[in-house]
């Protein structure tokens, strides 16, 4: 039995979800969390376009996916799990179908790359694998901080069109989008979006979001002022600013094609935990 759930989700069906997922990843070995973007479904309020499915056999749970489209462009993302292969097949053949009808739209579906399960399935849809990310994580800075004196200032509307700038020259990224991302630092309690100031000059972003574990996300330099050391100072900045609050380690997601960045990340102290593909539907 399939059962399609809408927003506001009830804690019981987050806690049920997010149990079972916590078990697969410990019989599979793999990371379900992160591709299903729980921590992130669970903040969406009344209205939002997100979904959850859940496959019950005899009210235990056998497969189950995610449906968001976080920075509210259509771009929706399905992360999704299943017990066996045939589970699989179903469950994201099911979803892909039912959301087919609602919105003719882009769909991406994210698995870790060690997902044997869902990624037959996927390829059998004949979904194609468009690009790879690495999730890393730190514990402990390597490396000393550059001395670039950098400032941290936490986002200001009167400084909105220079963060939009920064977004746009260092992402490529279309006037929409950008503002997408602005907005959803500012609409999710968890996230804060700070600028990366040198002299008083706004040269950069970095998004912390602040949940059970900490990340960073949207970490720029602009084109002008790379290379000066300036993105390696955030780092060391933001990573000890969430060491001092408790957090025990920080994670970030870099494409693996991008490898001067993944070289950067290494360098200061990260490592990859793991590897997600996407694959276009």
């Amino acid at each position: 039995m399939l059962k399609k759930f809408t927003p506001p989700f009830s804690n019981e069906i987050y806690e049920q979800l997010s149990l079972w997922v916590s078990q697969q990843q410990n019989v599979r070995g793999i990371n379900i969390e992160v591709p299903m973007n729980l921590t992130s479904v669970i903040e969406e309020e009344d209205g939002s376009p997100y979904y959850i499915y859940i496959m019950y056999e005899e009210d235990k749970i056998t497969a189950a996916a995610s449906v968001v489209d976080i920075l509210k462009t259509k771009d929706y993302e399905i992360g999704f799990a299943a017990s066996n292969e045939q589970m699989a097949k179903g469950l994201i053949s099911t979803v892909h179908q039912d959301l087919r009808s609602l919105f003719p739209t882009t769909l991406t579906a994210v698995i870790d790359q060690r997902a044997t399960h869902e990624k037959h399935a996927l390829l059998e849809l004949g979904a194609n694998n468009e690009v790879s990310e690495a999730q890393l994580m730190v514990s402990q800075l390597s490396g000393k901080k550059p001395a670039v004196p950098i400032e941290l200032l936490e986002y200001h509307s009167s400084r909105h069109h220079d963060y939009r700038d920064v977004l746009m020259e260092s992402f490529g990224d279309e006037v929409e989008e950008t503002e997408a991302i602005i907005q959803l630092s500012l609409s999710q309690p968890s996230r804060t979006l700070y600028g990366i100031h040198v002299d008083g000059e706004l040269v950069g972003t970095i998004n912390l979001i602040r949940s059970d574990d900490a990340f960073i996300t949207a970490l720029t330099v602009r084109p002008t002022h790379q290379k000066k050391g300036i993105g390696r100072a955030a780092l060391h900045e933001a990573v000890n600013m969430l060491f001092e609050e408790g957090y025990q380690s920080v994670s970030l997601d870099v494409e693996i094609k991008n490898t001067h960045a993944l070289q950067l990340y290494e360098e200061v102290g990260f490592h990859i935990q793991s590897i997600f593909e996407f694959f276009r539907l």
